[in-house]
């Protein structure tokens, strides 16, 4: 009798193509947010500037893309759960909610020694790469949309993209019936470099600017190009001063020294191993 006595409910939601992680952006804005705090109350302020600025600029750049690519995933997103089957929830989360929570925590975490070292050492070790998945169930259609830190003065990974788009379709319209229960009659690829100040047509790169028509949702360029502003504004007070005098100057030297850490990340990548498995070479 005990066993059948209805304690609860498990609500499930279902997700057509699954989201993307958002710990990704958490980890991004944590981390800045502790260098920050740090060179904040440091004794030598400049010091702990210079010591931090690389690890710095790095995780800037991880936290600019996840914040771009948030926007650019609200404004895609085209399925929403409806209020008669969502889970009740008493106190939902926002980004700007979660923003000042990991304000908080960095504030009040106790400072260490090795902190730029422990922020170094989260680093992704890959290009500073991004990528969307938006399914139209009524089209049958899946768009990617990838965004990558300087793609666009970096052929051979322009043309590994492009080969990947090429490609990959074949494979995903069996995995996507098998694994989600969706069929896919469409694709559309889009690759967008942050780094851009106008797209490059002949090449097929979209820039910040463009996304509105890209997504087709007015004023989401304008928030992405918001978000590079206001951060780009906030390095230029936190260690502007450790690369000129002047603010113009300062802004140039920065966006100089992001492009150049985005192409050295993607320099340094190297492709994942891929192995066809034969009856002759099955041993692991």
């Amino acid at each position: 009798m005990f066993a059948e006595t209805v304690i609860g409910y498990i609500d499930l939601i279902e997700h057509k193509i699954p989201v993307r992680s958002f710990k990704q952006e958490l980890n991004a804005a944590l981390h800045l947010s502790w260098l920050f705090h740090r060179i904040d109350q440091a004794h030598d302020r400049q010091s702990q500037k210079l010591a931090a600025r690389d690890t710095l600029l790095r995780w800037a750049i991880w936290n600019e893309g996840e914040k771009i690519f948030g926007h650019i995933e609200e404004a895609s997103a085209r399925a929403k759960v409806s209020g008669d089957v969502a889970p009740a929830r008493s106190m939902p989360i926002t980004r700007d909610t979660l923003n000042h929570v990991t304000e908080s925590v960095a504030s009040k975490s106790a400072p260490a020694k090795t902190d730029i070292d422990i922020a170094a050492s989260a680093l992704p070790a890959r290009p500073y790469a991004f990528d969307l998945l938006d399914y139209d169930a009524e089209q049958k259609q899946l768009r990617v949309l990838s965004m990558v830190y300087g793609v666009s003065v970096h052929k051979d990974t322009l043309c590994q993209w492009r080969a990947a788009a090429s490609n990959t379709p074949s494979m995903w319209g069996g995995l996507a019936s098998q694994y989600y229960g969706i069929d896919i009659e469409q694709y559309e690829f889009a690759l967008i470099d942050p780094l851009l100040d106008e797209s490059q047509t002949e090449e097929g790169i979209w820039a910040l600017a463009d996304l509105d028509r890209l997504i087709g949702v007015p004023g989401i360029a304008k928030k992405a190009l918001n978000v590079q502003e206001a951060l780009r504004e906030e390095l230029i007070i936190w260690i502007g001063d450790t690369f000129a005098k002047t603010e113009a100057e300062q802004a140039r030297l920065i966006d100089k020294e992001i492009a150049k850490i985005a192409v050295e990340a993607i320099d340094s990548a190297s492709l994942p191993q891929a192995k066809i498995l034969t009856p002759d070479n099955a041993s692991r």
